[in-house]
């Protein structure tokens, strides 16, 4: 850190960077694929946008705590660091005891039982003499 000279372990920095991509692309697939089968035909390109935007505003809402840590105008001690983490940690709590809360009822507007499976084209035919690849007329010996 700045303030006590010590430096920050590359291997740390490398792992940081490998558990948040592999975090991104665990997230990113399932939630865009629950804004596509969720939303309204003609408002997908609407929510595929607020997803984003939610990435976007995640990024800004960072900017705001490294300030508020000290990040812009020098070295903070150690304890406005603490304290600032600690008020966001209680914050994260709070927020994860509401949505648990609301998840319920937000589970029964989603309407999940409406949504159709997915079929592969030709699911049903597959195995079938008339299969893909297979001639129906010709047998193989």
């Amino acid at each position: 850190t700045a303030t006590s000279g010590t430096l920050t372990p590359v291997l740390f920095i490398f792992a940081i960077y490998f558990l948040h991509t592999v975090a991104e692309l665990a997230l990113s697939p399932v939630g865009l694929s629950a804004m596509a089968r969720l939303t309204l035909p003609h408002m997908l390109s609407l929510m595929m946008g607020t997803w984003f935007l939610s990435t976007a505003a995640g990024n800004f809402i960072a900017g705001l705590i490294s300030a508020s840590t000290g990040g812009t105008e020098g070295a903070a001690s150690a304890a406005d660091v603490v304290s600032v983490y600690e008020k966001i940690g209680w914050i994260g709590v709070g927020v994860g005891v509401a949505v648990l809360i609301v998840s319920p009822f937000i589970k029964r507007l989603m309407h999940l039982d409406l949504l159709k499976e997915d079929a592969l084209e030709g699911a049903k035919e597959a195995g079938e003499p008339a299969s893909a690849g297979v001639h129906p007329t010709t047998t193989r010996s």
